[in-house]
């Protein structure tokens, strides 16, 4: 499970940080569930997925 965000309200974030973020996240989600490190194609699919779901959510959100 992910801990919150704690940050300054004057702190902005890119998409990048954004996708840096989701990124990590379901990679940890992911090795954890298979209990072994992850393939260089599992990485990039991981990382693929990850950039359409933020985009996604930042489209529904209207952000």
């Amino acid at each position: 499970m992910t801990k919150p965000a704690t940050a300054s309200p004057s702190k902005t974030y890119s998409m990048s940080d954004l996708y840096t973020e989701a990124i990590r996240c379901m990679k940890e989600e992911v090795r954890k569930m298979k209990q072994a490190p992850l393939t260089q194609e599992e990485n990039n699919k991981l990382e693929a997925i990850a950039k359409s779901v933020s985009h996604e959510v930042v489209k529904e959100m209207k952000i």
